[in-house]
């Protein structure tokens, strides 16, 4: 049943593969990358504190910091357990809107404390 549930809000409609990421990471790693806008933003479907938002937040600070014109931003469940009830996880779990206005947000220059 959670699997179902999780597939439904996929746009893609089926569980990611590492080849999916393969596009994006060959451009991130070219030169043809060179020329950004100084603006990162990491979505991820795990938890904000130890995850792989984490990690690439602090990859992106370390090897670029020079480049970056804001704090890199993250959008990630929060620090808390999963909730049991339907009604609970469509606010606890971030959807496609949530990731545009995130994206707004980063790109008019709001750069709160926390995503």
């Amino acid at each position: 049943e959670r699997a179902r549930l999780i597939l439904e809000r996929s746009p893609a409609g089926r569980w990611g593969k590492p080849e999916d990421l393969a596009g994006a990471a060959v451009f991130l790693a070219s030169a043809a990358s060179d020329y950004m806008h100084g603006h990162v933003m990491v979505v991820d479907g795990g938890w904000r504190t130890c995850g792989f938002a984490a990690e690439v937040a602090a990859l992106v600070s370390e090897s670029a910091f020079s480049a970056l014109k804001a704090p890199v931003r993250r959008l990630t469940l929060p620090d808390v357990p999963a909730p049991a009830s339907r009604s609970l996880e469509k606010a606890y779990y971030p959807d496609w809107r949530d990731i545009a206005r995130a994206a707004k947000r980063l790109v008019r220059g709001d750069h709160p404390r926390s995503t």
